[in-house]
């Protein structure tokens, strides 16, 4: 229902099925100013000047489709079967396995036979009539490596065809280029390196044919900073872009009582962790930060030896969980002060002249009676 009151002359926007109007097996195909659809047809979105009363009729049908045609291709072309009512979306399908043009790469989907890509699958149509789609094709796409002025070795060679929208990953140097004096430090898009940059393993979608030229220069170092110690490693090599380097230790290096525990590329540890005998492929300059842990001070070497050989030694059985750990360690403070106990006793006795009875009478009143105690499953 269009409730606005318009005035001669004024511009009308036609409503779709707002109301979702149906009838038996038949769709919803637009609006005839007939009830017989013999007038003129509109559909949703569409405008014309009012100068008198109107009315649009529904107008039923089997739907419209979409089709695709193979354009000069050979093979199957994707089939859709459904059936869609006027203002429906329909999705693009893709090419089908077998829809090839021998020398050509399928790019995409056109309404018109001669047109540029329109539509690529996965795209929404949205349908008042029913559509055709062509398919377009084009030239394969290519990838070519230059050795940009080596003095030895080959260029690595892609032999894929390509379509566009394809993606393309880089090659390493694989053949092996040399330049005198210059180390290989990866690809790029333009001969003089100002263009994009791509190493080993990198990806892109590929648009058109592409020539990626080596890139030569000082090579790539790999540096250690102590951050925070004096002293760090030093790495003399220089290395092309897909060496691999092997991490140095840190062994050497103090940072007052901090304990050294690895390396990071960023000095407060938030990136890449890299530890001593680690591998690491390198693409660029690295730094590495070397990274350390406050320790809590101890009573002293040997003590911290002891403990540390208590508890290495103790069986699983003697103390298996935290309560058995502290009733070990009771029972360990109990001895200590009977043993205590018994020296006093003994130093007593000995000063006696009269011997046992005499202290036992005079001095010993209200001590009691030694218990000896029993710790057993203690595997030292």
């Amino acid at each position: 229902v269009d409730d606005t009151v318009y005035l001669d002359g004024s511009t009308v926007t036609v409503l779709g099925n707002t109301g979702g109007l149906v009838k038996g097996d038949e769709y919803f195909m637009g609006w005839n100013t007939e009830g017989t659809g013999a007038g003129t047809a509109y559909h949703q979105g569409q405008m014309f000047d009012i100068t008198a009363d109107a009315a649009l009729y529904a107008v039923w049908g089997p739907g419209f489709q979409v089709t695709y045609d193979a354009n000069g291709g050979t093979g199957d072309v994707p089939i859709d079967d459904l059936r869609y009512a006027s203002g429906d979306n329909a999705t693009i399908l893709d090419r089908t396995p077998t829809l090839e043009k021998p020398g050509k790469s399928f790019a995409g989907w056109s309404l018109t036979q001669t047109g540029d890509v329109e539509y690529v699958a996965g795209d929404d149509i949205q349908l008042f009539e029913t559509k055709v789609m062509y398919a377009v094709w084009s030239d394969w796409i290519h990838v070519t490596y230059s050795g940009n002025g080596s003095t030895g070795g080959t260029a690595p060679v892609d032999t894929h065809d390509y379509m566009s929208g394809d993606t393309v990953e880089v090659s390493g140097n694989t053949g092996k280029l040399v330049n005198d004096g210059f180390h290989f430090e990866g690809w790029n898009t333009r001969a003089d390196g100002t263009g994009t940059s791509y190493h080993q393993g990198q990806t892109f979608e590929i648009g058109s044919n592409i020539v990626l030229y080596a890139v030569w220069g000082d090579g790539f170092t790999v540096s250690y900073d102590g951050n925070g110690s004096k002293t760090a490693p030093s790495d003399a090599r220089i290395y092309d872009s897909g060496d691999v380097a092997t991490i140095l230790d840190g062994a050497g290096m103090k940072n007052g009582g901090s304990k050294f525990t690895g390396w990071n590329t960023s000095e407060d540890g938030t990136g890449a962790a890299y530890a001593p005998g680690d591998s690491v492929t390198v693409w660029s300059g690295m730094v590495l930060y070397a990274m350390w842990k406050v320790q809590a001070e101890s009573q002293g070497d040997e003590d911290e030896d002891d403990i540390i050989w208590m508890n290495q030694h103790m069986s699983d059985s003697a103390v298996p969980g935290d309560s058995d750990r502290w009733t070990f360690w009771i029972l360990i403070l109990i001895v200590a002060i009977a043993a205590a106990s018994a020296a006093i006793v003994a130093a007593h006795l000995n000063d006696s002249p009269k011997g046992w009875g005499h202290r036992k009478r005079s001095h010993m009143r209200g001590i009691a009676p030694l218990k000896l105690f029993n710790v057993s499953n203690m595997n030292f």
